[in-house]
């Protein structure tokens, strides 16, 4: 969820199983198991058998996602993006390997992006969108940083 800024989880299961089923349709059987194997079982029952309604490009699979979550397909782009990201992490540098040989290169383009975001060194103890000051917080806070108080605003006591 923060990869895309996903704040509903709803949309963030959603993004990653349209994904699984557009890759899990591009994929044999026996390519699909060798994903499956890799996932959480949640996750593997969407890439062993892909759904009549899987997405045969990327543009198809944007256009899925902004319909289904009700969001712009610039946001349905870093949704797809971010679940990418995020499968490509979950299953590991074989399966990523694999998906970028055996998926069309429009699809395998999704999953080499993510890797080359994950070369990028980040300063150390440094993870985005995992704590608590500005360089590392998460986008769109609760409690927003022009709204804080000054100095001379804050209550004495």
């Amino acid at each position: 969820m923060w990869r895309g800024g996903v704040r509903d989880r709803s949309q963030a299961e959603a993004a990653i199983a349209a994904v699984l089923d557009a890759v899990a349709y591009h994929l044999t059987s026996q390519d699909r198991a060798f994903i499956a194997e890799r996932l959480p079982s949640s996750l593997a029952v969407a890439a062993r058998q892909p759904t009549a309604a899987a997405a045969s490009r990327p543009s198809d699979l944007y256009a899925q996602l902004a319909t289904a979550g009700q969001v712009s397909v610039g946001a349905a782009i870093e949704h797809a993006q971010a679940a990418c990201g995020g499968l490509g992490e979950i299953v590991g540098e074989e399966a990523r390997a694999l998906l970028s040989r055996r998926l069309p290169p429009d699809w395998a383009a999704l999953f080499a992006a993510a890797a080359v975001e994950r070369a990028h060194d980040l300063p150390p103890g440094t993870v985005p969108g995992y704590g608590h000051t500005l360089a590392t917080g998460r986008p769109g806070s609760s409690r927003a940083l022009a709204d804080a108080a000054g100095r001379d605003e804050r209550p004495k006591r």
